[in-house]
């Protein structure tokens, strides 16, 4: 164990521990702090998820009292992407941290391959900077400023900074230097005019704020469960349960805003919508970033979410419910235990169907808003025996057709429909089972006719008109250029050209426009091939170009072919530097 190790300091990244460390050691290469602190210096030091914890806690426990788990939970970004994975691939990322391989840490949550606002820098804070040296004598970096998607200070609201002299060196150890003039930086946010994204940022980085200082990591990774009562709290769930998909993604962009959903690569498009996978019940990690997004968009802030978070959706409050049949003698009283919650729809509202043991059934559209909902009615679906038998009684007994509506809470109308003359036979004043009313008084849901084909169709010359479309599509697509590229897949190419349903349905009908899309259909090796030249045409102007810059702007996995390794050599020997072993010579 060591006999020193500096505390860490609140909000303080457990790296920038790391870095006060090896100042205050005298050491002269990095190497030798990862040996005082990790047993071993074969490592680089990651600073958003740390590898080799336990070790690393079992070395400075006797200075710190410092317990891996707190190191994980209190000073990495663990808590910004535990919640959002299954749990047992949560577990599985915490003990890759403790253990001594994080080679596969990045790839494994999503860091790698130019991930969703990824940061490929330190930033800080200039307030925090000085505020820092103030209260501490030191500055140091701040765990909340590293997170994927924060780009402005959640305390101050100001722009983060990045560091642009000295550069950092990505097998050192990086700390934030103690004066001014040590060092030149800039602002990591490229310039931005709007003050609605500036808004909207200061938002965001205040609920990742949150989200990384919660209490208990709780999952979120069954998004749609989740979501569903919010959802459908807000109208975007028709009455089947099906999510209203465009007028969700139109209302969350303009929420948003374009400039701010292209800033966090977050953007909304036709083709692949990150927002259905998001309310869907697929099994798909969804990027912290995007999900904190969608929780302001529909709850307005992390806090607020987490205050209702478990809680089930009662658009009608708690069971049981009050009975509103006036001829029974528990009218008004809570006793109705049976609701079945459906949707109207119109408007998309939840409507509730109150079923009494007494027979009676009602129905209205929710929510409740206040403790006098629950006592109103929109539609009887069933009066029940009780209730027809208390009416007979009355006419019986000599009262107008106006007194008995009066007395039972309904219409005229109503009565004379159920009450019967003494010489109506028995079985017209039979009752008829409620829930067979039920089901008979829904509405049916009639199918459009559909259009007969149009037989005069000339389908040779639509053939050909399209695949001169499929060509000139495909080569945009094939095309290396700053976009991000896309593989060229049968499904893209048909969204591409808005014909997703015709060329689905007609393969056989257009054989010309099918060859020209097999011919330019990808491989996936063909694909990573197309990568490794936009990541090579992306990286143009940043010499010397590494070999690690270009794999993991590609995206490519470990265990790649031999022919992805010659395309990487050959886009490295093309920048006229000599490589070898990640180093430039």
């Amino acid at each position: 164990m060591l006999s020193f190790f500096p505390p860490p300091y609140p909000d303080e990244l457990l790296y920038s521990v790391i870095g006060r460390y090896h100042l205050r050691s005298g050491n002269s290469s990095p190497k030798w702090t990862f040996i005082d602190l990790f047993g071993t210096n074969s490592m680089i030091l990651i600073p958003a998820l740390p590898s080799h914890l336990k070790a690393f806690s079992h070395k400075t426990f006797g200075s710190t009292r410092i317990k891996v788990e707190d190191w994980i939970k209190n000073h990495t970004l663990f808590p910004f992407f535990a919640p959002f994975m299954p749990t047992v691939r949560a577990n599985q990322l915490k003990e890759m941290m403790k253990g001594p391989n994080g080679s596969g840490i990045h790839a494994f949550v999503g860091l790698s391959a130019g991930g969703v606002v990824s940061k490929e820098f330190l930033v800080f804070c200039p307030v925090c900077y000085e505020e820092d040296i103030k209260r501490f004598g030191e500055p140091y970096w701040h765990r909340s400023h590293q997170a994927p998607g924060v780009f402005v200070c959640n305390i101050h609201n100001c722009m983060l900074h990045k560091i642009t002299e000295p550069v950092e060196d990505r097998h050192g150890i990086v700390t934030l230097p103690i004066a001014n003039e040590l060092f030149e930086s800039e602002k990591y946010l490229p310039a931005i005019t709007s003050e609605r994204t500036i808004s909207k940022l200061v938002s965001l980085s205040l609920d990742i704020a949150n989200a990384l200082k919660a209490n208990e990591i709780r999952s979120l990774y069954s998004s749609k469960e989740l979501l569903l009562p919010r959802l459908a709290e807000k109208g975007y769930v028709t009455y089947t349960n099906r999510i209203r998909q465009a007028q969700l993604q139109e209302q969350f962009n303009t929420f948003y805003g374009e400039e701010f959903l292209e800033l966090l690569e977050s953007g909304i498009s036709q083709d692949s919508s990150w927002l259905n996978f998001a309310t869907r019940k697929e099994r798909r990690v969804i990027n912290p970033v995007r999900y904190l997004l969608l929780i302001r968009f529909l709850y307005g802030s992390w806090n607020e979410f987490i205050q209702v978070y478990g809680a089930k959706y009662s658009p009608f409050g708690d069971v049981p419910w009050p009975c509103l049949n006036r001829a029974a003698e528990h009218f008004g009283r809570d006793v109705v235990q049976t609701l079945q919650i459906s949707r109207c729809s119109d408007t998309g509202k939840p409507v509730g169907i109150f079923s009494c043991e007494c027979g009676h059934i009602y129905s209205r559209r929710g929510p409740d808003q206040s403790i006098e909902d629950r006592m109103k009615i929109g539609k009887v679906r069933s009066y029940g025996s009780i209730w027809i038998n208390k009416a007979n009684q009355c006419i019986d007994k000599g009262l107008s057709f106006r007194q008995t509506a009066k007395m039972l809470g309904v219409d005229v109308g109503t009565v004379i429909k159920y009450t019967q003359s003494a010489n109506d036979a028995p079985q017209n004043r039979c009752y008829e089972d409620p829930m067979a009313k039920v089901v008979k008084e829904r509405p049916i849901k009639r199918r459009r006719p559909r259009k007969a084909a149009n037989s005069r169709v000339n389908w040779t010359q639509r053939d050909e008109e399209l695949s001169k479309l499929v060509v000139t599509k495909c080569r945009e697509m094939l095309e290396i250029s700053e976009q991000k590229p896309t593989r060229v897949r049968f499904t893209t190419i048909a969204k591409k050209i808005g014909k997703l349903s015709l060329l689905g349905n007609r393969k056989g009908k257009l054989p010309k426009t099918m060859a020209e899309i097999n011919r330019h259909i990808e491989t996936v090796e063909q694909f990573q091939i197309r990568r490794i030249k936009w990541a090579a045409l992306k990286n143009k102007g940043r010499s010397p170009l590494k070999k690690w810059e270009l794999i993991k702007a590609a995206g490519l996995r470990p265990n790649y072919s031999e022919a992805l390794e010659h395309e990487i050599e050959k886009n490295i020997s093309q920048s006229n530097y000599l490589y070898v072993d990640n180093e430039v010579v």
